[in-house]
């Protein structure tokens, strides 16, 4: 017996050999994400694609602006194939039109996490080597203090109420009169996207994601939604994050459906804008939904028009998927998930089974395999503790400028993810542990060793460790264990100051103590659970 999977009955299903490993795809898929996008807008011109504020596009605009983007990118700035192209937005129009601008004419994109402290935005961007950068005008003066560290950066482009008239505005480009942009040879096993995700070793890893991943994982994520043309999704998470990007603004291209965009998720605005928007999908963190659930007057807004309620970045507990069948009594609820790596979609649990199998992630999306396997690469028998093992259509390249942490990921095709669980008897998954040092925090990922080693770099400090503790609205918080160096002060507000300083503020602990010793084994390690106590 083996963990269970999607039905991928009536699903026009191929098999593919990528170097030594052969994985399952969509025969019918886009080849790259401006076909996909150009395929949509020539059979729905006139559909509504995009919602923000008290703006939208159809898809002939949303074409027509990426292709003039595209165009003057191409031809005036000379971005080529294989640049790398960074974006920072908030959650916008311009992001959407920047990323499939970018994909189409061969450059990679990098979506940059607007909540990053500068000395992890210099790191990103120096490590990828990019050319250029198109932000928000509202990040003129963070890029300003940091600018002169980038080592390849060449290009600014900005968006919005520039205030610098010598950056160009890509609301400009787009209004491009010249000549299309020279068609580019694109296969679909060319990087699109580089995507940040921490690693164990404290530095951040660039995930390199295919034109294929990301059109096979949207194809999956559409037929477990049950996503149409006549689907209107409301995106709450940032689009830097995969859950948005992959699971909802792909899917609905893909579908030429309508994707209502918030700017940032605020409690009340979000269920006042899901109900007047009469939108029928939502992608939420646990985190949002116990904020939605704790207002006293929810009950005065109508969602009659919502069929799905979805949860991503982090499993949800038993007694949210209770409390959310009596909020959302029409609609279906699905636990999913993924990582940046294996795509947002690489299991799911089926509505039917939500109240069922409380606690569990589901199974395998179509065109993905998981295995439960042992220490030494065995498969796992039912309830048996092992770690997951990722492998198909949706996993990465590999991470940027790392062949060695690539290397190390994969063996004979499979990803090991680092999660550790389990399948039951019938074949539900249920993930029991990280294997990985990380902290899910709101549905952001923290990894405890890049925290410790900026902790480390604070000259008062001697030894410190970091786990996390749970916490019902946001899954978990960040405590900090300290071991102050001998004959010093260290106040908590001190070292406070310090992680706000070179982290981003999601990162930052909100829970500290001060010892004399770190709890360890006979071995050296420090004793984690004890540091919770």
């Amino acid at each position: 017996m083996k963990a269970g999977s999607w039905s991928e009955e009536g699903l026009n299903i191929i098999s593919k050999t990528i170097g030594d490993t052969q994985i399952n795809v969509y025969a019918d898929r886009p080849l790259s994400l401006g076909e996909m996008l150009q395929r949509t807008a020539a059979q729905y011109p006139d559909r509504t694609a995009l919602i923000y504020d008290q703006n939208s596009i159809t898809y002939g605009e949303f074409s027509s602006l990426a292709n003039k983007l595209s165009s003057a990118l191409q031809l005036q700035h000379d971005v080529q194939k294989g640049d790398r192209v960074a974006i920072l937005f908030t959650n916008t129009i311009e992001f959407c039109v920047c990323f499939f601008a970018v994909a189409q004419i061969g450059a990679i994109c990098q979506p940059l996490n607007y909540r990053l402290s500068p000395d992890e935005m210099v790191y990103q961007l120096n490590d990828t080597g990019a050319s250029a950068l198109i932000f928000e005008s509202i990040y003129m003066d963070q890029i300003n203090r940091f600018r002169d560290r980038l080592d390849s950066l060449k290009k600014l482009f900005t968006a919005g109420d520039a205030t610098d008239k010598n950056i160009p505005n890509i609301n400009e480009l787009m209004e491009w009169k010249g000549k299309d942009y020279l068609p580019v040879e694109i296969d679909e096993e060319d990087v699109a996207a580089i995507m940040y995700t921490s690693g164990t070793t404290g530095k951040p890893k660039g995930a390199m994601l295919c034109h294929r991943n990301l059109i096979c994982n949207a194809m999956s994520a559409a037929y477990v939604m049950e996503i149409e043309s006549d689907t209107k999704q409301l995106i709450l998470t940032p689009l830097f994050h995969a859950s948005a990007l992959y699971s909802q603004l792909m899917t609905s291209v893909l579908k030429g459906g309508t994707i209502v965009i918030m700017k940032a998720f605020k409690t009340r605005e979000s269920l006042e804008l899901m109900a007047r928007e009469k939108v029928n999908l939502v992608i939420a963190v646990p985190t949002m939904y116990w904020f939605w659930a704790n207002l006293e007057d929810f009950d005065q807004y109508d969602f009659s028009s919502l069929k799905y309620t979805i949860s991503g970045a982090a499993p949800a507990a038993p007694e949210l998927i209770k409390r959310l069948s009596v909020m959302f009594p029409n609609s279906k609820f699905i636990n999913a998930g993924g990582m940046t790596e294996a795509g947002s979609f690489t299991f799911a649990l089926p509505p039917e089974a939500a109240l069922k199998k409380l606690g569990s992630i589901g199974w395998s999306t179509p065109c993905m395999e998981i295995k439960v396997a042992r220490e030494n690469g065995e498969p796992a028998v039912a309830n048996e503790t092992g770690e997951f093992l990722y492998k198909g259509a949706s996993v990465f390249k590999g991470y940027w400028n790392m062949p060695e942490a690539t290397e190390a990921s994969f063996t004979d095709g499979w990803f090991h993810t680092g999660d550790l669980g389990k399948f039951d008897d019938d074949g539900y998954l249920y993930i029991m542990d990280r294997k990985k040092d990380m902290i899910i925090r709101g549905g952001e990922n923290i990894y405890c060793v890049e925290l410790e080693n900026t902790l480390y770099a604070h000259p008062k400090i001697l030894e410190a460790a970091v786990c996390g503790v749970q916490d019902k609205i946001f899954g978990e918080k960040v405590k900090a264990v300290i071991v102050p160096k001998a004959g010093v002060e260290l106040t908590e507000e001190e070292v406070k100051s310090f992680c706000k300083e070179h982290l981003a503020d999601y990162k930052v602990p909100e829970f500290y103590a001060f010892v004399k010793e770190l709890p360890r084994t006979p071995t050296g390690k420090v004793i984690k659970s004890k540091l919770k106590q």
